[in-house]
């Protein structure tokens, strides 16, 4: 059985939006220019990517890996978040549950 995301639970809306969404992407990736590419996949500082402002795009925020951001810090200041690793959720067969730490590890990362 393969794991392909099936479309057939797209509600119409979403598919015009996404749609239009792809579209702007690919406008906008087409108009970088060589040095705006590399510059959005290099750093620009501290657990940070560079932005591209003539678009309006911001930098983007790293994190260390899937277990968990951990904030500005190297040593911790600004607290830390560790989930199981992916194997240990995985072997739980609670799709909640994955859904749930999925939420968490996300709203700690934009946090």
């Amino acid at each position: 059985r393969t794991c392909e995301r099936s479309s057939m639970y797209e509600l119409p809306q979403q598919s015009i939006a996404r749609t239009a969404l792809d579209d702007e992407v690919t406008l906008v990736l087409g108009s970088l220019t060589i040095e705006e590419k590399v510059g959005v996949l290099s750093g620009g500082g501290y657990w940070k990517t560079n932005g591209v402002p003539r678009f309006g795009l911001p930098p983007l925020r790293m994190s260390d890996g899937p277990h968990g951001p951990r904030g500005l810090s190297v040593r911790g200041e600004c607290g830390a978040v560790l989930a199981p690793c992916e194997v240990a959720m995985a072997a739980t067969f609670d799709e909640t549950l994955i859904e749930e730490v999925g939420a968490l590890l996300g709203s700690e990362t934009r946090r």
